[in-house]
């Protein structure tokens, strides 16, 4: 699924009937293969919201899209941060296949399409190992205040750097892989644990994302370095010279 952000014709009202559902009609019509061009993957369903204070909705009505209802009244505050306003808007959507819907509800999506879904990330590392990523993790100087700490420095950044080795690439796939940790691995980690519930949490993407940017880049690498000199499981398969590469 994606999403339409922003649609705007800039002429008046009336001057070309039918211009903007016809537009639409024209871009969902190609945009499943456009996007698999692009990025290697189709497209089941694009989404669009409406501010019906302003608007009707009448060209995405037109071009079959369908109103699925009201949002609860949140708008972005950042990447993954919401605030609620109160202003709440319609949300529309359109199958760009006619069994869309029928297999985004089904347990294994057909095989054109489960092919490009993204497998869960597993650590491929004992968890014995996580122990020594951990102690040097926890060398590293925690710049941040004492109070309101709920997430320790070096569980955090051991996940970081288990999930980047692993695969993930930027805060939000880290998230995700901390998520498939199990209870055991969180432990190990000496990762956050509710007191109300007895629970290992995992860091989110808001905290993963603020704890990174104020780590001693060089020293949390050359951490990593130390670490994966000892316990990296791969064979060197090819060697980066390119300076590029080198800085990510």
């Amino acid at each position: 699924m994606i999403q339409n952000s922003r649609y705007l014709l800039l002429v008046d009202r009336g001057r070309y009937p039918n211009l903007a559902s016809r537009v639409l009609g024209l871009c969902t019509g190609r945009l499943s293969q456009d996007w698999k061009n692009a990025f290697g993957h189709p497209v089941l369903v694009v989404e669009s919201f409406i501010d019906p204070q302003r608007f009707s909705g009448g060209c995405y009505r037109a071009a079959g899209w369908e109103r699925i209802g009201l949002t609860q009244g949140f708008r972005r505050h950042h990447r993954d941060f919401y605030q609620e306003d109160g202003h709440l808007k319609e949300l529309w959507v359109r199958a760009l296949y006619p069994k869309a819907r029928r297999w985004l509800a089904s347990e294994t999506m057909p095989p054109r399409f489960s092919r490009h879904e993204d497998p869960a990330m597993y650590c491929p590392y004992p968890v014995k190992q996580y122990r020594s990523l951990w102690e040097l993790m926890n060398q590293l100087p925690d710049v941040r205040r004492s109070k309101g700490r709920r997430h320790g420095l070096a569980a955090t950044l051991t996940i970081c750097a288990l999930g980047t080795l692993c695969g993930a690439r930027g805060t939000r796939a880290i998230a995700d892989f901390a998520g498939y940790l199990n209870r055991t691995q969180l432990r190990l980690l000496r990762a956050y644990r509710n007191p109300k519930t007895g629970q290992y949490e995992p860091p989110s993407e808001p905290t993963i994302r603020r704890m990174l940017k104020r780590v001693p880049v060089a020293e949390f690498d050359a951490a990593v370095m130390t670490w994966m000199k000892a316990h990296d499981p791969q064979p060197l398969r090819c060697l980066a010279v390119d300076s590029k590469t080198i800085k990510g």
